[in-house]
């Protein structure tokens, strides 16, 4: 789109001339949702609960050429960051890729006599049904009315897990433009594609880790890999999934095979990516309960020296991780698990003679 020329009948001194007037037409071609919590390391694009978050979008439009707009201040001084768009089936192997950022570029302003553009924001919840005879489930997404215009300053999320935000910018009467809200799968033919994904933000939980006193061997590793798997709270259970997720059919089931199809996350791909993440060099990185519970991914650990960040396993069943004791420090713990029967990723209360009576194992994750 461009300028285009109309013809306008008549003029104040001859009402019989014809004269041309130029009118401006403005395509919006695109939406894209940024936050940033002041910090650029690269991990940090998956920042604590109770951060403060900045939010913009984006909005791509063309009149004589395509430029980027933001109707607020976009600090370019900030590093900001657009995870999802990466697409959930390249996490984590090879190893987790840098999300998106727009940084060093100055951002223009709307201009002022452009129509207005209103956007208006979509939180999106993503959720599993209960499972069918064959794995499969039915993903989809519970939305909520977030905000309205360019952005907010200053929100403060106070619990840790995934949280998608999509946009839909209007022009006057034009077509809106609507950001999709499924993370990898535009058109609904079961491959990843496009690039105009929501906005997904992922908050660690910097207190599920409680350390005990004393303190075990590789205690910092230990809070890293229980603090990543909180970045998975709420996340769907798929059997054989190992990352974010976020995909949906459309109320059809799907995600029945054994390998991950990019809508969410099992159990043992939870304690995976979780160890991959912090940094357990293990080599292939992803594998299920039965090699969580060999000694190639973990080692036997005695009642007495069962810690926080070791795991119950039971080979070809289920796995959990020990994130911290409550009560009785001897058989009172909190968990975390990707749960089948949840239909998500969950903490809880539990005890650890619930499990070990049932056949799990307590197994501490191996450095190689």
């Amino acid at each position: 789109m461009g300028q285009v020329a109309a013809p306008d009948i008549g003029t104040r001194d001859d009402p019989a001339k014809v004269v041309e007037r130029v009118v401006q037409v403005i395509r919006l071609d695109k939406v894209r949702l940024y936050f940033s919590h002041g910090s650029s390391a690269p991990d940090d694009a998956y920042p604590d609960t109770g951060s403060q978050f900045h939010t913009r979008a984006v909005v791509w439009a063309t009149c004589t050429s395509q430029n980027a707009y933001c109707g607020v201040l976009f600090d370019e001084n900030r590093t900001w960051w657009t995870t999802g768009l990466e697409g959930p089936l390249s996490e984590p192997d090879p190893p987790p890729p840098s999300p998106g950022t727009f940084t060093g570029t100055v951002m223009d302003q709307w201009p002022s006599n452009w129509p207005p553009v209103t956007v208006v924001w979509t939180r999106l919840k993503h959720v599993a049904s209960a499972a069918d005879g064959s794995h499969n489930r039915i993903y989809s997404y519970d939305e909520y009315p977030y905000l309205t215009g360019w952005g907010e300053d200053n929100r403060t999320y106070s619990t840790p897990g995934i949280r998608r935000l999509r946009a839909t910018a209007t022009m006057d009467a034009e077509e809106p433009w609507v950001q999709s809200k499924v993370s990898t799968d535009l058109n609904g033919d079961g491959a990843p594609d496009g690039n105009e994904w929501a906005l997904r933000i992922c908050c660690k939980d910097p207190t599920i880790y409680v350390e005990p006193d004393p303190p075990p061997a590789n205690s910092a590793q230990r809070r890293d890999y229980v603090e990543w798997l909180s970045t998975y709270d709420w996340e769907p259970y798929e059997w054989g999934g190992e990352g974010y997720g976020g995909r949906d059919r459309g109320g059809q089931y799907a995600g029945g095979a054994a390998t991950y199809d990019g809508y969410g996350i099992d159990c043992s791909g939870l304690v995976c990516c979780g160890a991959y993440r912090a940094g357990y060099n293990w080599s292939p990185w992803r594998t299920g309960t039965v090699g969580l519970a060999s000694s190639d991914y973990s080692e036997a650990v005695s009642a007495e020296e069962f810690a926080p960040g070791d795991i119950l396993v039971h080979p070809g069943v289920h796995v959990l991780t020990f994130a911290h004791w409550i009560g009785d420090p001897v058989d009172d713990i909190w968990i975390i698990h990707a749960s089948g029967t949840a239909a998500r990723v969950i903490q809880e209360a539990s005890t650890i003679s619930q499990w070990t009576s049932s056949g799990f194992l307590r197994r501490r994750l191996r450095q190689r």
